[in-house]
Parts: structure tokens; sequence; C-alpha cells
């Protein structure tokens, strides 16, 4: 009984170690127990018992690193829904920020006011800088003049804000006469008009707030209208001439003009 005890065991130890097979466990049995190497059988059995405990190792740490990858993955998805919306926080400032130009037709003896409408994000950060110019001469005609105005100013928008205007206006060989004739801050909404030079003129602008410049060449422009408050509606015609304002300040640098409100 006992030896019948010994022989199934070394079958399940032989069919344990690695190659053996149902044909081998049945040949224990045929065996002398003393022709088997003990020895060598019990350390195929321990190494057998490391490689499991080594692949057990190897699955706890691919689950620990998986869990890694996940929180990882977490933060990357937190990370780019962060920043799309920078993005589309920072799409209308850049939009603003870049040079842009407007074409004025229309009659060359005539100055047509052009509204430039503040992005109402950046309004609420404070000041606002805007560069109208023909840099060049040469723009529009060989000598035909050139002209860089420069404006600082925050719009009162209805009285919210802390409303100022600062500008300064430089020109040269201006055989077409002045480019710019008025600027104002109206009171309501948030933004510079300014006069211009008609009759094909091209003018590059840029701003840290402005968006798309707007002129009206066949009527006056309605910078305001509401309705139900026609006393509130601010329209602005063109014009004929140079204010004082403009043609007393050309090439004195920065002046300051009001405090908030109708300029």
């Amino acid at each position: 009984m006992k030896r019948l005890l010994m022989t199934s065991l070394l079958g399940l130890v032989l069919l344990g170690s690695s190659g053996s097979s149902f044909a081998t466990a049945a040949a224990v049995g045929n065996k002398s127990l003393t022709d088997i190497n003990w020895g060598e059988r019990i350390k195929e059995m321990e190494e057998m018992v490391h490689e499991l405990q080594k692949i057990k190792g190897l699955e706890s740490a691919v689950s620990e690193l998986r869990d890694q990858v996940k929180a990882q993955n977490a933060i990357i998805e937190k990370n780019l829904v962060r920043v799309e919306e920078l993005e589309k926080q920072l799409s209308p400032l850049v939009a603003v920020s870049k040079s842009k130009t407007i074409r004025i037709e229309g009659d060359g003896n005539l100055y047509y006011p052009v509204w430039f409408p503040e992005n109402m994000q950046c309004w609420s950060e404070g000041e606002t800088r805007l560069q109208i110019a023909k840099a060049s001469v040469h723009a529009d005609g060989d000598w035909s003049g050139s002209t860089v105005a420069r404006f600082s100013y925050h719009s009162s928008w209805w009285g919210n804000g802390s409303g100022y205007l600062e500008a300064a206006f430089e020109s040269a060989i201006r055989t077409k006469a002045p480019y710019l004739a008025d600027f104002e801050l109206p009171l309501y909404p948030a933004g510079l008009v300014v006069w211009l030079k008609g009759g094909g003129e091209t003018y590059t602008y840029k701003s840290n707030c402005t968006v798309n410049a707007v002129v009206d060449l066949e009527k006056p422009l309605v910078l305001y209208n509401d309705p139900a408050h026609p006393e509130y509606t601010i329209v602005k015609d063109r014009i004929g001439q140079v204010s004082a304002k403009v043609g007393t300040n050309w090439g004195k640098g920065w002046s300051r003009y009001g405090h908030g409100g109708a300029l």
C-alpha cells in the first residue's frame, strides 16, 4: 500500500515537470522508487514554483502599470480639455491682433466715418490701442503721402468704464491732403470712430482689441440704434474738412482728449 501511494505521488511530480506526459507518469509504476533521481525531481519542482512566482509578480507589475497609464490618460484628457478652452478664449484675441486693411472708395474730397468696434472680452481688461496707417508715401499712388495715427483709449460704454482718449498722428508729403480728419469716442457703444479720406485709399490698422472696421459709403453710419429709445441713436455722417483737434496737433505727439462720455 505504501509503495502504491509513493508511486502515485511520483506520477504527479512527473506530470508537473516540464516535458512530462501521461505516458511518462504511467511508466512510473514499472520503475523502482530507488531508480528515481529524487534530488533532480525536487529541483525541477522548485524551479517551477519559482517561475510561477515570477509570473505572478509580473502580472502584478503589469496590473500596476495599467493603473498608472489609466491615471496618466485621465490627466492628459483633462489637460486637453483645458487647452481647448484656452484656445477658444485666445482665438478672438489673436484675430483682433493681426494687421488688417480697409479700402475706402467714394469721393476723394470727403472723409467717411469708419467704426472700429471693440471685442468685449478685451474691453473688460482695460486700455485699447489702435494704429491706423498709410505707412508708405507711394501707397495708392507715387508720392501721395503717408499718415500714421495712434490711439490709446478706453470706451465708457454706457458709463461702465473709465473713459479716456489719447491720440498722436504724423504725416509726410501730404499731396492728397490729410488722410485723417476727425475722431470720436462715442458714449454708448464700445469702440472708436475715425473719419478717413475716401477716393480709393487703402489703410492698414492693427489693435489689441479692435475687431473688423466698418464703413458705409452710401449713407450715414449708424453706431447705435435702439428703436425703443431713439434718443440714444448715434449716427455719424461724412465730412468735408479736417477738425481743429486734428489740424492743430499734427506731429505734436500724444495729446489727451477729454475724459469719458461723448468726445
